[in-house]
């Protein structure tokens, strides 16, 4: 008898440990078009509302974990004193709230099944006076908060107060076996938090809730999104706000291996909720699910004409060189200053209609991003920043002033593969 105890409960331990084990799981992320009304409340709960319809619809497609864009309760919210409320931290393993905002989402989170992330404006008591964050909060399956990231590097915020390491708990394991990092829009683009919460090694997710306005030609949406998995390694949720007019649109989920599952950019206001099987091994095969028909989850078209793309670009800063296309094999390299670029592309096609001109151009030097347009805050520069890229333009005559305008016709070339590796050359040791 003691041995057949022995063997079933050895077999009970092997079946728990893979059922812990999920080799994929289904994501989505809505792009989101707040709703503005007359007072704060009404906002939040305007856009309570929509998101809890999101939800709903999300679970049709038994989808795990949804990611709301920063920002997409409050809108661009001009004094976060109106709309900040206090938060709790994920070590309270509360799932009652006092405040009516937390409890709906916690309820939703617990309805749906369903890892809820949203981003909120909070609030706190310090000695002297109140301060105020750009707050990601994340809701588990039982309504409990589990992690809640504070922006740490704002862009242009006046009114709020960055986080730090010591306060954000900003990754969290879900009941699928996943361990996913949170941050927020600029972050993205520093070293804390975007590469040290993968000193965790246990990160191999990210999610990503954003209100990026894009600035042409180095700074879209899409391309950063993109690029951090590449660079990273980890899967992304990036899910951005829906703002046409300031050039706020693109939101996707991305593989580890750098694979774009499914992406969303539109140049006309509306919401759009992408849902997708994501892997926790990059070489799986992945599943998108289309969720055309939810209206109005979809009612726009995916179309550039008004995306109204901020650009901030001084030439004069930047070496170019022209591509000679009619080669199908080139082998290029520019450099500024100790900075150097080689390119080593191949085209699909000679092909090519005579207004495309295409260039690569390299640069090191501080990189600034411009006004954003109807925004209370101007603009960024990002200190020792080295650029590689290549740009293409659709008219005739070579102006480097247009390069990096998006072209909604005429390109007709296409890359089968593009390499682009940076070299810096150190002249000078430090001591």
């Amino acid at each position: 008898m003691t041995n057949y105890k022995k063997l079933f409960l050895l077999s009970f331990t092997i079946i728990c440990s893979v059922q812990m084990i999920q080799s994929d799981y289904i994501a989505a992320v809505v792009e989101y078009e707040p709703i503005n009304a007359t007072f704060p409340n009404e906002t939040v709960e305007a856009n309570l509302a929509q998101y809890v319809y999101f939800i709903e619809h999300a679970q049709l497609s038994s989808v795990q974990i949804i990611v709301f864009p920063e920002y997409g309760l409050t809108g661009l919210a001009d004094n976060a004193s109106e709309y900040a409320i206090e938060i709790p931290n994920p070590t309270d393993n509360s799932i009652h709230f006092e405040h009516f905002w937390l409890e709906k989402l916690s309820n939703a989170a617990v309805a749906h099944s369903m890892y809820v992330v949203v981003n909120l404006l909070e609030k706190e008591k310090a000695e002297k006076n109140i301060l105020y964050y750009n707050t990601d909060v994340v809701f588990d399956t039982k309504g409990r908060i589990v992690a809640k990231h504070r922006k740490v590097n704002l862009f242009q915020e006046p009114l709020l107060t960055p986080g730090n390491s010591e306060q954000n708990k900003n990754i969290f394991t879900t009941d699928f076996g996943v361990t996913f990092g949170v941050f927020t829009c600029a972050d993205i683009s520093f070293y804390n938090p975007a590469k040290t919460i993968l000193s965790n090694p246990a990160v191999t997710d990210i999610i990503f809730p954003t209100a990026w306005g894009s600035f042409l030609p180095f700074f879209h949406s899409l391309s950063i999104q993109n690029a951090y998995t590449l660079a990273s390694k980890v899967n992304l949720l990036a899910a951005n706000l829906n703002s046409v007019e300031n050039g706020m649109s693109g939101s996707g989920i991305y593989a580890a291996d750098g694979t774009i599952i499914s992406y969303y950019l539109s140049g006309k206001p509306g919401s759009k909720m992408q849902i997708a099987t994501v892997k926790t091994t990059p070489t799986s095969e992945t599943t998108v699910f289309d969720t055309y028909g939810y209206e109005p989850l979809n009612n726009t078209i995916s179309t550039l004409d008004n995306l109204n793309t901020n650009r901030y670009f001084d030439s004069e800063k930047y070496v170019f060189k022209r591509l000679n296309i009619s080669q199908l094999n080139i082998k290029e390299e520019v450099c500024h200053r100790s900075f150097c670029c080689a390119f080593s592309i191949n085209v699909s096609s000679t092909a090519l209609n005579a207004s495309e001109i295409y260039q690569i151009m390299a640069y090191r030097g501080p990189a600034r991003i411009g006004e954003l347009r109807n925004l209370s805050y101007n603009s960024t520069a990002y200190k020792g920043a080295r650029i590689y890229k290549y740009l293409a333009s659709n008219i005739k005559q070579e102006n480097i002033l247009a390069f990096g305008i998006v072209a909604n016709d005429g390109i007709t070339l296409s890359f089968n593969s593009m390499l682009i590796v940076g070299i810096l050359v150190l002249k000078h040791l430090l001591r």
